[in-house]
């Protein structure tokens, strides 16, 4: 997952639920967060002027994460659910794609017979 996606999914986390959820929520964000070596290699910083995070996009590197089943359905549940709202942005196309699509099209194949 590139910085963008990582920030994206810790951001669609909800801030409320039962005990099961918030702590799995917590595992989640620390899980995708940035370490400080990141933060400092790719030079994230705030734009004084916009509030907006930036960094050096060509030194962005995919980070392969493995997430259980219930991390990657409170992840799918909070995209679905930003989907009904018609709250869905152009930055929330690739981590739909991971983990709604792509989940989505494995249960399609399931039933396929060859």
């Amino acid at each position: 997952m590139k910085i963008k996606d990582r920030l994206m999914v810790m951001s669609i986390l909800p801030a409320q639920g039962n005990f099961v959820t918030i702590q799995l929520v917590a595992e989640l964000k620390k899980k995708v967060s940035l370490a400080p070596k990141e933060l400092e290699f790719v030079g994230l910083k705030t734009d004084p002027n916009t509030g907006n995070l930036t960094w050096d996009d060509a030194k962005d590197k995919d980070k392969d994460f493995a997430f259980h089943e219930s991390e990657k359905s409170l992840i799918q549940k909070a995209l679905v659910e930003l989907e009904g709202q018609n709250k869905l942005t152009p930055d929330h196309i690739d981590i739909y794609k991971q983990f709604v699509l792509k989940d989505s099209e494995k249960g399609q194949d399931n039933g396929k017979k060859d």
